[in-house]
C-alpha cells in the first residue's frame, strides 16, 4: 500500500494489521508538499494494492493525475476526506473521485456527523 507523505500516523499500523506492507512516497522536492507523480509511478509494482491519500494532511491543495495512475494500474484509492469541509476561506475541496467517472466515492459517515455508533452499521 502506497502512503503519500505527509500521512496520518496510524496508517502504517493499519496496513500492517491487514497483512500489507506500507511504502512511503515522499512529496516532490520543490517545497510545495505536492506529491511527486513520478515517484508514485515508480513505487507501483505488481504487489501494490492501492494508494492512501489523507486530507487534511494534503496541505498543498494539489489536483493531479492520481486518478489516472490508480485506474491504469487497477488500484484502490483510499482517500481520507472526512474533514474535507475544513478549507481556507475562498477555497474548495476537490475529491479525487470527482476527476474520473470510473471512480466510486463512498464517504465516511461517523466522524463527519459526530455519531460514533454509526460506525458499526457502515
Amino acid at each position: 500500500m502506497l502512503l503519500l507523505a505527509p500521512a496520518w500516523g496510524s496508517y502504517d499500523a493499519q496496513v500492517a494489521i491487514a497483512d500489507g506492507r506500507p511504502v512511503h512516497v515522499a512529496p516532490g522536492s520543490d517545497g510545495s508538499c505536492a506529491p511527486d507523480l513520478g515517484a508514485i509511478r515508480a513505487a507501483v509494482d505488481p504487489r501494490t494494492q492501492g494508494i492512501v491519500l489523507n486530507t487534511p494532511s494534503n496541505p498543498s491543495g494539489w489536483e493531479s493525475a492520481l486518478p489516472e495512475i490508480v485506474i491504469q494500474n487497477d488500484l484502490w484509492l483510499i482517500s481520507g476526506e472526512t474533514y474535507a469541509r475544513l478549507v481556507f476561506k475562498g477555497a474548495r475541496h476537490a475529491s479525487p473521485a470527482a476527476h474520473s467517472p470510473e471512480m466510486l466515492e463512498r464517504p465516511a459517515r461517523s466522524r463527519r456527523r459526530a455519531v460514533p455508533d454509526r460506525r458499526r452499521r457502515c
